[in-house]
């Protein structure tokens, strides 16, 4: 597995998911990277 992201990275990474429900958590973890 990769490395664990920060908090500020998770708080970015949600409030994108909520922005884009339709993305599946493998979009998310592209977009993430």
């Amino acid at each position: 597995m990769g490395r664990w992201l920060t908090i500020k990275q998770k708080m970015a990474m949600i409030k994108k998911a909520s922005e884009s429900p339709a993305m599946t958590q493998v979009e998310l973890a592209a977009w993430a990277k």
